[in-house]
């Protein structure tokens, strides 16, 4: 499933950032270290984003928001909400005012720790000097994964010098096609309450909805 995919991506971007093990030098791995203790530390986050896919064959250009909390989540993206508790995940269609109820599984890889586990120790980083991206002073930062379970061979990440977030993301798959993310407006620690990431009916006047978690 398609949006199942883009989310997934979307944080294996956030994990590569924060947990590439076997970086190839040593300013590679400082930057990557503090930006998982920054991760880490947070509670919750939120961003903006902005997602432009690019190839021979494939153009497209998407922004939305995304919350996060511990493993939960809540993604806005055009006519198209997912949240997610853990347990449930939602999308939302708001053309159509109907919602699809599915159950979540975590080994399915949409949960950060799967995501890590997926990279660990495959992957090679190595730095490529500062940039600025959105006038805000970057590290950049190059990975090799090896990982048979990936779609990217290639990532270059762009991490805020001050802050230690992450700014952009390139991911670059065996066909040559890039999928960049750029980030905006992170904010951490906001206190999000669990209700965040759970659909409610009731704020939704005449939604169908299709369970199949009963």
């Amino acid at each position: 499933m398609k949006k199942i995919a883009f989310i997934l991506t979307i944080f294996s971007l956030m994990i590569l950032a924060s947990n590439t093990a076997s970086a190839q030098d040593e300013k590679a791995n400082t930057v990557l270290k503090t930006a998982k203790a920054k991760l880490e530390g947070m509670n919750d986050f939120t961003a903006s984003f902005k997602y432009t896919l690019s190839g021979p064959s494939a153009k497209a250009s998407k922004s939305g928001k995304i919350k996060y909390k511990k493993g939960k989540f809540r993604v806005e993206m055009g006519d198209q909400e997912l949240y997610c508790d853990k347990n449930k995940l939602w999308v939302y269609l708001k053309n159509d005012n109907e919602v699809n109820v599915t159950p979540y599984d975590a080994n399915d890889g949409l949960d950060i720790e799967q995501i890590f586990k997926t990279y660990q120790q495959t992957s090679k980083a190595k730095y490529e000097g500062d940039e600025t991206i959105h006038s805000v002073a970057c590290y950049k930062i190059y990975i090799a994964t090896t990982s048979s379970k990936s779609d990217y061979n290639q990532v270059r990440l762009w991490i805020n010098k001050s802050s230690h977030h992450l700014e952009k993301a390139e991911l670059t798959d065996r066909r040559q096609v890039k999928t960049i993310y750029e980030f905006s407006n992170i904010k951490a620690n906001n206190g999000l309450p669990d209700s965040e990431f759970r659909f409610d009916v009731a704020k939704h006047p005449g939604v169908q909805v299709y369970d199949e978690t009963n």
